[in-house]
């Protein structure tokens, strides 16, 4: 099974949780104000788009796991994150990093986020990713257009009906 390493991507975007500074902004920025939103009964959802091999959207996942595994509950958030290359959304279903991908991590997400699989590979815990839904774009791309057009459909013909 490939690697995101292994696999022909370009490299520097490989590794979870880098790059460093663009994730501790995402962090500050973003995050923090929808882990306030996921301790709510709705789930918060989140849409990767270009999500690659996974690594954007495993790190996401991640940090929300941690959040509330302090608290002793699950992760209340769903990802949806989307790739045009179908062999990108296969490596990134199967979660599975090779030991240069996860070099950085501190011991406590290796421990708890992760498993062995093989020689010098690691798999993404289950927990973590039953929160993500990889698909290709294509599909979530119609879909949304889809959706974009009933409802613009939907307030043009409000509109025409409150002007009479």
């Amino acid at each position: 099974m490939a690697t995101a390493s292994h696999n022909g991507m370009p490299p520097g975007g490989t590794a979870i949780f880098r790059p460093a500074k663009v994730f501790a902004a995402l962090e500050s920025w973003v995050l923090q104000e929808l882990l306030e939103r996921a301790w709510g009964e709705r789930p918060v959802r989140i849409w990767i788009a270009g999500c690659g091999t996974g690594e954007r959207a495993h790190s996401i996942a991640i940090w929300f796991a941690e959040h509330f595994r302090n608290q002793g509950r699950q992760p209340n958030v769903s990802i949806f994150a989307t790739d045009r290359e179908v062999d990108a959304i296969q490596v990134a279903r199967a979660g599975v990093f090779s030991e240069s991908d996860i070099q950085r991590l501190p011991a406590t997400r290796l421990r708890y986020f992760f498993e062995p699989h093989g020689t010098d590979r690691f798999r993404i815990s289950p927990a973590v990713r039953g929160c993500i839904e990889f698909a290709r774009a294509a599909c979530a791309f119609h879909s949304l257009r889809r959706t974009c057009v009933q409802r613009a459909s939907t307030c043009w013909r409000s509109a025409r009906i409150s002007r009479r």
